[in-house]
Formats: C-alpha cells, sequence, structure tokens
C-alpha cells in the first residue's frame, strides 16, 4: 500500500526534517508551502502566496504587500 504524507511547511527546518525522513522511508511526500526548497525526490503540490489578494484583505491590510514576487 502507497504511505503519503502531505506537509505544510516542507521547506522551513523543521518540516524539511520530516518531509525527508518520510521520502527516505519510501513515503510519497507531498509539500505545500510559501518556499520552493524541498528535500530530493519530494514534489510541491503549491507554492502559496504569502498574502492572499481579496478585496476584504486589501481593506482591512492596506500596508500588505500583495505582489507575486516572494523574493524582494
Amino acid at each position: 500500500m502507497l504511505k503519503r504524507l502531505l506537509v505544510v511547511g516542507g521547506s522551513g527546518a523543521l518540516g524539511r526534517g520530516v518531509a525527508a525522513r518520510f521520502n527516505a522511508a519510501k513515503w510519497s511526500v507531498i509539500n505545500v508551502d510559501f518556499a520552493p526548497t524541498l528535500p530530493t525526490g519530494a514534489t510541491s503540490l503549491a507554492i502559496l502566496p504569502i498574502t492572499i489578494d481579496t478585496p476584504t484583505n486589501r481593506k482591512y491590510m492596506a500596508d500588505a504587500d500583495f505582489s507575486t514576487d516572494m523574493f524582494h
């Protein structure tokens, strides 16, 4: 039976270790994160924006950065 693991934050220190450990144990590891860096052999389901651009967020978070450039 295929074992799957979804890691939220797999590029961070703790998540990266968890993802690497399960990947080494032959689990199918999927990462959902803000950053694209993953352990070798892992795949990424989604790279998420830091601030989601919605009318409500623009209203209540007027000073937020809604650009798509995460590394500025």
